[in-house]
């Protein structure tokens, strides 16, 4: 684990984090399980910089592999969310790791997802040591994600590809299975929305 490069290290554990995530605000979400993906969060925020940054330090790498479990458990019980979805649907069109793209998939949903946050997100904010809401969990995730080194922009990656034809691969059923858990419901406009915005990141 410690040749793992640093690159990957983060987008490997930002994987975590989003299943987590996804699990805690799932609409199958429910206190036992949240046992799991609270643990995972907490464990994430404590040493997935340290280990991206001193690949050596193994107590932040053994941090890091209870977290993919705990998350593992958790996004197996309570299925996934539209970061997934988003995330599937962009592999589907261009070369992106899983990790990240869900990972900055995950950071363009939030202001459409937590429009309608009936605290689960606030609740996420508490495990991770930030302000207990949902805007201040997602600060705190992004801060996360760009102390990591994840590069948010996908601008030369995907140049060519319009937020209409990444909307259209978030509806094939292949990808659209991904969020059926997500607990706000996705319209095809806010498809269009979503993808707008993870295409526009920088």
């Amino acid at each position: 684990t410690r040749s793992l490069p640093a690159t990957l290290t983060a987008a490997t554990g930002i994987d975590a984090l989003v299943h987590a995530v996804e699990a805690a605000t799932s609409r199958n979400a429910n206190a036992a399980n949240n046992l799991y993906a609270h643990a995972a969060i907490e464990l994430v925020a404590r040493h997935l910089e340290r280990a991206v940054s001193h690949p050596d330090d193994i107590a932040a790498r053994e941090g890091m592999q209870r977290a993919a479990m705990l998350a593992g458990i958790a996004i197996d019980n309570a299925g996934t969310g539209i970061a997934h979805n988003m995330g599937h649907a962009m592999g589907s069109l261009r070369k992106i790791h899983h990790g990240r793209a869900v990972g900055i998939a995950m950071l363009a949903s939030f202001p459409w997802n937590i429009e309608e946050d009936d605290g689960r997100f606030a609740a996420c904010g508490r495990a991770m040591g930030a302000k207990s809401s949902a805007t201040g969990f997602a600060d705190a995730y992004e801060r996360l994600l760009r102390a990591c080194g994840l590069k948010v922009s996908v601008a030369d990656e995907f140049a060519g590809i319009s937020a209409e034809e990444l909307a259209r691969q978030m509806a094939r059923p292949e990808n659209a299975s991904m969020r059926a858990s997500n607990r706000r419901e996705a319209s095809e406009a806010d498809l269009c929305r979503l993808a707008e915005r993870v295409l526009a990141q920088a």
